[in-house]
């Protein structure tokens, strides 16, 4: 039975996200990037930051993204200190996706947006996509 409140994964468009985000996993399009480095995507300097987060090329485009304001980026930016620091923190309200989103996990920043990632070896997270949900 699909939770209410994961509604959003199974949209078509975020689908298609997570289908991308998988392939840019699969073939290495993956990066490890700061904080300061994420606020300023698109400039040169990637340093290492979180500990146990990598980011798609997929994450950072939907990040970066005009769906997103000002306070919607800080927003992510908490969630994705306290998914690296304690993923059991409750206002995560970490989770499964289950059915053909099987393999994936979400984390909440806010009471509308999401964070999509997969675990790794060595427990690290790999960040698919950054998202809102609509079913409030």
């Amino acid at each position: 039975m699909l939770r209410r409140q994961d509604a959003w994964a199974y949209t078509p468009e975020h689908r298609a996200l997570l289908t991308r985000a998988h392939l840019d996993s699969r073939e290495g399009r993956v990066r490890e990037i700061s904080e300061d480095g994420l606020k300023r995507l698109g400039s040169s300097g990637l340093a290492r930051g979180y500990r146990s987060l990598d980011l798609t090329d997929t994450f950072l485009e939907t990040f970066a993204s005009n769906d997103f304001t000002a306070s919607d980026r800080v927003a992510s930016l908490k969630a994705l200190r306290l998914l690296d620091n304690d993923e059991h923190h409750p206002s995560l309200r970490v989770h499964k996706l289950e059915g053909d989103r099987e393999g994936s996990w979400t984390a909440s920043a806010s009471g509308v947006l999401r964070l999509a990632f997969q675990r790794i070896e060595g427990g690290r997270k790999r960040l698919l996509t950054c998202s809102k949900h609509y079913d409030r």
